[in-house]
């Protein structure tokens, strides 16, 4: 009978934030005893653990990867387990796509509009405040977001912050600032002087 294999970490499709990557497994053979056992990943070159019952990959790209671990018994017989993990080194992308930077608005209240994207482990959560605020508030992985600002601005624009973090914790913040102004210029009509 072939020799008995499991992969105790990482679990199946387990996430990682960083390119190094702790494999732990168990090889056992009652019959005949084991002979020799490799692990490696994709399809690089393996290494011969023999007499290892772990093994730390480093270096790995972002992307997905499997991992293998194949041990052979005395006479040959040989068995092979797989896990599949996902590296993701990269924080969430984040394009505010209204209001312009910079722009004069007409009304205090304001629907800022975000894309976040994130290549790997997908985004799982957006946060928003203004950059005068000490709270974040979630709106989970919605798109916009409406606030009222309490007054018209002078000199200095409102900042609005967008913040995303992915599966993993990584995590990126991106501003967008803009003025507001909900006061119509006056016009004053001027009659000439008669000579």
């Amino acid at each position: 009978t072939s020799p008995y294999v499991v992969i105790v970490m990482p679990t199946e499709g387990q996430m990682f934030a960083v390119n190094s990557t702790y494999v732990e497994w168990t090889a056992v053979d009652n019959t005949t005893g084991l002979w020799y056992w490799w692990v490696w990943v994709n399809d690089d070159a393996p290494y011969n653990v023999t007499g290892l019952l772990n093994f730390t990959f480093e270096g790995l790209p972002e992307g997905h990867h499997v991992i293998h671990v194949k041990a052979w018994d005395l006479v040959g017989n040989a068995q092979e387990k797989t896990v599949s993990i996902l590296t993701d080194l990269s924080a969430p992308e984040i394009d505010i796509t209204s209001p312009a930077n910079l722009a004069y608005l007409p009304s205090r209240t304001v629907t800022v509009t975000f894309d976040v994207e994130d290549q790997y482990s997908g985004v799982k959560e957006i946060w928003v405040k203004l950059a005068s605020s000490a709270v974040w508030t979630s709106v989970g992985l919605n798109s916009s977001y409406t606030l009222t600002v309490v007054a018209d601005t002078g000199t200095l624009p409102y900042t609005f912050l967008v913040m995303a973090e992915d599966n993993v914790g990584n995590n990126a913040t991106s501003q967008v600032q803009f003025f507001v102004d909900t006061v119509a210029p006056t016009v004053t009509a001027h009659t000439p002087l008669a000579n």
